[in-house]
């Protein structure tokens, strides 16, 4: 059984590939990858998270 960890870097590796194609300068490829570290190495921070999705998506 998976736990939430995994489910949550297997949604955000989908997320990843479907918008990769619109990443259009190196600012936001940087966003993309910090989430993604900080929600390898402290999934307690899930607000943080969250919070940069949100400014990814409203950038994009």
């Amino acid at each position: 059984m998976k736990n939430n960890k995994q489910i949550a870097l297997e949604k955000f590796d989908i997320f990843i590939e479907w918008i990769s194609k619109d990443l259009l300068n190196e600012r936001q490829i940087e966003m993309i990858e910090d989430c993604r570290r900080s929600l390898e190495s402290d999934f307690d921070s899930e607000i943080t998270y969250l919070d940069n999705c949100q400014r990814l998506s409203e950038m994009l």
